[in-house]
């Protein structure tokens, strides 16, 4: 009896040995399930951080310009510094046929204007998803903008609600890009976006302005020096026929002289309506009180 006695204790012993190792196992096993997902949450929030750093320094750093050709070379020289790519193109779209211009480009064989249909496959998903695209095999869907890519990333500009260009990297390696080279380019482009569109209307308001000021010159041309132009005309062959009559024409000649005076002045007065006195000595605020 006390045999069993000894051994039953022994048991519950080594029972509760066990209860208590399978515990500590399974408290050991959750702090390291913890400590690992802080390492991985760690990680992230550094990946997150490097990321922010990057796009908030790439944004500093874009052209607060209006002139377009400034604005894509910006673009372009800060993309090649955010994303590892063998070539990149940026193309604009045109408002009155919908048709896609390329205006930038670097190691691309396209050029000149492409209908949405003649875009690669994936940027024409992007385009109708609105959404940064990465695209880790080519070869079976179709080429890109270069015969010889096989991966790419394929992000539509957007300003103001509606489309306005497309900008696509492209390398001759699979799966050259990550999602993190995407999420990168999905920061990068908005700005852009925007810039590209200001640029582009700025453009639009200095042509038309350009053409009313011509209107404007041809019709002030027109009223005032080419009628003047005209009545010298006629006067000069009045005063010859005059001569072949036999009369003096002294007279006429010191009136007609006169009226020449006043023809170059108003020449003289519409050159320096159009000339600028924007210089090194004088800046634009003098000159627009002026």
């Amino acid at each position: 009896e006390s045999a069993l006695l000894v051994s039953a204790r022994w048991s519950t012993v080594l029972v509760l040995i066990g209860v208590v190792a399978g515990y500590a196992r399974r408290i050991s096993g959750e702090a390291n399930r913890q400590h690992t997902l802080a390492l991985d949450r760690l990680s992230r929030l550094a990946d997150a951080n490097a990321l922010l750093s990057n796009l908030h320094r790439v944004a500093q750093t874009l052209p607060a310009s209006l002139d377009l050709n400034e604005v894509l070379d910006s673009t372009l020289a800060r993309l090649r510094t955010l994303v590892k790519t063998d070539s990149a193109v940026i193309l604009t779209r045109e408002d009155t046929d919908g048709t896609w211009t390329v205006v930038r480009k670097q190691s691309m064989t396209v050029s000149g204007s492409l209908d949405t249909g003649e875009l690669p496959v994936p940027a024409q998903a992007a385009l109708t998803s609105r959404r940064v695209l990465r695209q880790g095999d080519l070869s079976g869907i179709g080429p890109g903008f270069n015969t010889g890519s096989q991966s790419g990333i394929y992000a539509p500009l957007v300003a103001r609600g509606r489309l306005v260009g497309l900008l696509a990297v492209e390398s001759r390696n699979s799966d050259e890009f990550a999602e993190r080279d995407r999420e990168v380019v999905q920061g990068f482009i908005e700005p852009v976006s925007l810039a590209i569109d200001n640029a582009r209307w700025f453009a639009r308001i200095k042509t038309v302005s350009a053409d009313e000021e011509r209107t404007r010159i041809a019709r002030d041309l027109h009223d005032s020096i080419g009628q003047s132009l005209a009545y010298l005309g006629f006067e000069l062959d009045r005063i010859v026929k005059r001569e072949d009559e036999g009369e003096p024409i002294s007279d006429q000649l010191e009136h007609l002289r006169k009226d020449l005076r006043g023809v170059v002045g108003e020449v003289r007065d519409t050159l320096y309506d159009l000339r600028t006195d924007v210089g090194v000595d004088k800046d634009f605020s003098e000159t627009m009180e002026e």
